[in-house]
């Protein structure tokens, strides 16, 4: 199996409260590269993925980057379980780990925290003999607010 290159990629997000929260905020789907979650104060846990078909017309892979964090309504007081996962992969498809480090982001106690989950797969034909590297990103921007913009590339 090999990825489409000119299929678009499905990239969509889901945001749910954490610790109490009494609010919570629906899933969305979207045919654009980002999206917005909506929240408001206290904790949340976000996903965020983006589907990569293959030629064939099949889902060769889903990444997935999950960021929590927490904010008083000004400021974020704290961004953790920063991590990627895959779902659904084909089995040529193996997450080699992240590029350029493990995820970072740029900090807790102001009014913006900026996140980058940035990934490395192989497809391989055996677990060792790999054809081709592919570089899925998810980058994301956490105001104090609650409001969380994200965008997916795959």
């Amino acid at each position: 199996m090999v990825p489409d290159p000119d299929a678009p990629a499905e990239v969509f997000g889901y945001s749910l409260p954490a610790g109490g929260n009494d609010q919570a905020a629906g899933p969305t789907t979207l045919e654009s590269a980002s999206g917005v979650h909506h929240n408001g104060r206290g904790c949340w846990i976000t996903h965020q993925g983006v589907r990569k078909p293959s030629t064939l017309g099949f889902t060769l892979y889903i990444y997935m980057a999950r960021v929590d964090y927490c904010v008083d309504g000004s400021r974020v007081t704290s961004v953790h379980q920063k991590y990627h996962y895959l779902q659904d992969p084909d089995v040529v498809v193996y997450l080699r780990g992240y590029t350029g480090g493990t995820p970072r982001d740029s900090g807790t106690g102001g009014w913006r925290s900026d996140v980058a989950i940035h990934g490395h797969i192989e497809l391989c034909a055996v677990k060792i003999a790999c054809y081709a590297s592919l570089y899925p990103r998810v980058d994301m921007v956490i105001y104090g607010s609650g409001r969380a913009e994200w965008s997916a590339v795959t």
